[in-house]
């Protein structure tokens, strides 16, 4: 069974124009399926707004340990963009 989350992505102010966003989850272990998944690997910030959504699958029955952290990362495609981490400790019931 999976399970999804919405994401949301934020900048710190409003743009005149459209900004892009790459996503990137870790790739599984050798062996071993995928425990987090996105929807999307490109989401874009519409001008005028701070921020945009997106949908994260979690498969948690594909953990191997009842605990694993997972970490996203975020790259802005513009000039003053910094790559941002997000870590998420999932844990099996």
């Amino acid at each position: 069974s999976r399970r999804q989350r919405q994401m949301c992505i934020r900048d710190r102010e409003k743009a005149k124009e459209d900004r892009t966003v790459v996503l990137a989850a870790p790739p599984p272990a050798v062996g071993q399926a995928t425990v987090v998944q996105l929807t999307e690997k490109k989401v874009i910030i519409k001008a005028g707004k701070k921020s945009a959504t997106t949908i994260v699958k979690i498969y948690p029955k594909q953990m191997v340990l009842k605990e694993q952290n997972v970490t996203l990362s975020c790259t802005p495609q513009w000039k003053e963009g910094g790559i941002s981490k997000l870590t998420i400790l999932l844990k099996r019931k």
